[in-house]
């Protein structure tokens, strides 16, 4: 049994830790904000997400599904009502990145637990909290239930559109994809950031981990 000491307070396990929303297990900022990363991002979060954590892997592939799926109509939709080459290059680039990220955010969210969880209850008031918790829930349940509309509704645009178009929807699709991926990197950095400022200087239990494991 190893043991990463933040406070002699009590103990908790790793699973639990994560449940309550928490983001420092170790003296290491950087390497806290990977395993941060790793358990929240949508697409990093189900190859790597810590196995203790209550939200499972079946889970969060169905959610980089609902992510590629809508990824896929909003390309189709910014390609379908804008003709222009290079307008659509840049509503891609902007309207598309933007829309996906925000798509993205419950899946990130519930993974987290940052806007219900332990680090945000010590700083912001219960009421918000419980707000929060409920439109977690709300925004949830759509984007579980819509990923499949949305793609069936790409796939309707695209059978509309002339055959050369298809290619080119297709590869605008995977840029702006791998785009959006990367940046909510940044974005993902920032909420752990502040997350961790909520935690600076308050006494956390120990996190006990079975059979000498690491964070990973």
């Amino acid at each position: 049994m190893q043991t990463i000491t933040i406070s002699e307070a009590q103990t908790t396990t790793i699973g639990e830790a994560l449940e309550a929303g928490r983001v420092t297990y170790t003296s290491s900022w950087l390497r806290d904000a990977i395993f941060y990363l790793a358990n929240t991002h949508v697409l990093l979060s189900v190859f790597f997400a810590h196995p203790a954590h209550p939200y499972n892997h079946c889970r969060r592939f169905l959610m980089l599904i609902n992510s590629l799926s809508f990824g896929f109509f909003i390309t189709a939709v910014l390609h379908a009502l804008v003709p222009w080459g290079p307008a659509q290059s840049i509503l891609a680039a902007t309207v598309g990145i933007v829309a996906q990220l925000i798509f993205d955010a419950p899946a990130s969210i519930l993974a987290s637990c940052c806007c219900a969880g332990a680090a945000a209850q010590r700083c912001l008031p219960a009421p918000i909290v419980v707000c929060f918790r409920f439109i977690s829930f709300v925004l949830l349940s759509l984007h579980c239930c819509m990923g499949v509309v949305y793609a069936l509704l790409g796939a309707l645009l695209l059978t509309a559109m002339p055959s050369a178009e298809v290619g080119t929807v297709w590869a605008s699709f995977q840029e702006t994809k791998v785009a959006a991926f990367v940046v909510a990197v940044p974005f993902g950095l920032l909420s752990y950031a502040l997350l961790r400022q909520c935690e600076r200087g308050t006494p956390l239990p120990t996190v006990v981990l079975q059979n000498g494991s690491e964070l990973w």
